[in-house]
C-alpha cells in the first residue's frame, strides 16, 4: 500500500512537471514546434526570448505596444517557393509602424528586419530591402535574389522597431522570429503561365502609374505599348530598364513592349500565354456550387477548391482567410464571371478601413488565383495575397501591397489597362511576384 502511494505521488509529480513544460512552450508562442530549432525550443539565429508572430509577449503588453500578428510565409511552413528573381517575406503589425525603424541589414545601419539562411551555424544574412505598405502595418522584405531550394530560413524583427509617431513611437516588447523551409524543387503553378510566369504586370492596353509605385517583377505591354509615369522622371516609362524612382514608378525587372529590342516578340508571347492561362482557369471544374460565396468575400474562410461567382466584392475593413489545412500546395481558384467577358471584382477598402487577405495553415499566395471575366479593382491600403488574371482592366489603388501577379487584358480582344495609383510617400503601392 505504501509502495502504491509513493508510486502514485511520483506519477503526479512527473505529470505536473510535464504540464508546466508544455504550458511554457505555449507561452512563448509555440517556438518548440518550429523547424530547425534548438533542443530547448529556441529558434536558432534569433534573439533570446523571441516569439513567433501572433505569440503572446510576456515582457509587456498593452493596446499601445505594437505586436507582429502574422507573417508570410507563416512559422514552420514547408515547401515554400524560392521566388522568381527575388522572394518577398511579409510581417503584419497590429499598429501603424514608423517606416524609419523598419530597416534591412545594410552596411552601416542597425537591422530591425533580417532574413537568415540557416545552412551553417547561426545563419548568414540574406541581402534585401524593406518597404512598408500604405497603412504602415505591413512590412515586406524583398530579397535581392531567389532563395535556395531545400533550405531553412529564419526571419527576425527586433525590439528596435517602433510604432508610428502618431501612436507614440513605442517599441516592440519582444523580438519576433519565424522560420520556414523552401521546396526541394520547383513546384508547378496551378495555371500554366508559360512566358508570363515572371511577370508582375501584363497589360493589353498599356499601364499608368500615379504616385509612388513599385513592381517587383517584369512588365509586359502588348498589343498596345504605352506607359505613363505621372510623378516620375521621365514621364514616359516605355523603356526596357526602369531605374528606381523615389517619387514615381520603380520596376525591379524589365519592361517589354511592341517597339523594344526584340520588336515586341517577348511582350506578345506573354500576352498569348496570359490569354491561354485565363481561358484554362475558366475551364477548371467547380468544386463548390455557383454563387457559394454569395458575391462577398468579407468574413469568409475559404478552403482549397474552385469557386464560381457572377460578380464578387470585398467590403471595406473586410477580411477573407484562405485556409490550406496544412497543405502548402493547396490550390484556391476564384472564377468571377465568364470567359465571354462578364464579371467584375471590387475591393472597397479605404486607407481608414483597409481590407486584408489572410493566409492560414500554410496557404501561399502563389497558389491563389482570381480569374476575372472583366475588371478588378483593389482598394486603398489593401494587404492582398494571390494572382489576378483579368479579362480587361485591373486597378490597384494607393497604399496597397499585392503579393501576387496583376495581369490584365487577358481576353482575346486585347483590351485591358493596368492602373497603379500610389500617393505621397510613404503610401507606396507595391506588386510582387510570389
Amino acid at each position: 500500500m505504501n509502495k502504491f502511494n509513493i508510486s502514485t505521488k511520483l506519477l503526479m509529480w512527473l505529470t505536473a512537471i510535464l504540464l508546466t513544460v508544455s504550458a511554457a512552450g505555449c507561452g512563448n508562442g509555440g517556438l518548440s514546434s518550429i523547424l530547425g530549432g534548438g533542443g530547448d525550443g529556441v529558434i536558432l539565429g534569433a534573439p533570446a526570448g523571441a516569439i513567433i508572430p501572433g505569440g503572446v509577449c510576456t515582457v509587456a503588453s498593452s493596446a499601445t505596444i505594437p505586436t507582429v500578428t502574422s507573417s508570410s510565409p507563416s512559422n514552420a511552413s514547408q515547401n515554400v517557393s524560392v521566388g522568381t528573381g527575388f522572394k518577398a517575406i511579409t510581417a503584419t503589425f497590429d499598429l501603424a509602424m514608423d517606416p524609419a525603424t523598419i530597416i534591412s541589414a545594410t552596411a552601416g545601419a542597425l537591422s530591425t528586419f533580417t532574413l537568415k539562411n540557416m545552412t551553417v551555424g547561426t545563419g548568414t544574412i540574406v541581402a534585401g530591402t524593406v518597404a512598408m505598405n500604405g497603412t504602415n502595418k505591413t512590412a515586406t522584405f524583398t530579397t535581392s535574389a531567389p532563395l535556395v531550394a531545400n533550405t531553412t530560413y529564419v526571419a527576425i524583427i527586433t525590439t528596435a522597431a517602433t510604432s508610428s509617431i502618431a501612436t507614440g513611437s513605442v517599441p516592440l516588447s519582444c523580438s519576433y522570429a519565424w522560420n520556414f523551409k523552401t521546396a526541394a524543387a520547383a513546384v508547378a503553378l496551378a495555371l500554366n503561365l508559360g512566358a508570363a510566369e515572371t511577370y508582375g504586370i501584363a497589360a493589353g492596353a498599356g499601364m499608368t502609374s500615379t504616385g509612388v509605385t513599385v513592381v517587383n517583377g517584369n512588365v509586359a505591354l502588348s498589343p498596345t505599348g504605352t506607359c505613363s509615369d505621372a510623378t516620375g522622371t521621365p514621364a514616359n516609362c516605355l523603356v526596357e530598364s526602369k531605374p528606381a524612382s523615389a517619387l514615381g514608378l520603380t520596376v525591379n525587372g524589365s519592361i517589354r513592349f511592341p517597339t523594344d529590342s526584340d520588336a515586341g516578340a517577348t511582350a506578345a508571347a506573354v500576352k498569348s500565354a496570359l490569354t491561354a492561362a485565363w481561358t484554362e482557369g475558366f475551364n477548371k471544374v467547380d468544386t463548390f456550387a455557383t454563387g457559394f460565396l454569395s458575391g462577398q468575400l468579407s468574413g469568409k474562410t475559404l478552403l482549397p477548391g474552385v469557386y464560381n461567382e457572377a460578380n464578387l466584392g470585398l467590403a471595406a475593413n473586410g477580411v477573407v482567410t484562405f485556409d490550406a489545412q496544412n497543405d502548402a500546395n493547396a490550390i484556391f481558384m476564384i472564377k468571377v464571371g465568364t470567359v465571354g467577358g462578364a464579371g467584375d471584382f471590387t475591393d472597397s477598402g479605404t486607407l481608414l478601413l483597409p481590407t486584408r487577405v489572410v493566409l492560414a495553415n500554410q496557404a501561399q499566395a502563389r497558389n491563389i488565383w482570381f480569374v476575372v471575366g472583366r475588371d478588378i479593382t483593389i482598394g486603398h491600403g489593401t494587404s492582398w495575397e494571390g494572382n489576378i488574371l483579368a479579362g480587361r482592366d485591373a486597378t490597384v489603388l494607393d497604399g496597397s501591397t499585392v503579393n501576387g501577379r496583376v495581369l490584365g487584358g487577358a481576353s482575346a480582344g486585347g483590351a485591358g489597362a493596368i492602373v497603379l495609383t500610389g500617393a505621397a510617400s510613404p503610401s507606396v503601392t507595391t506588386i510582387t511576384v510570389p
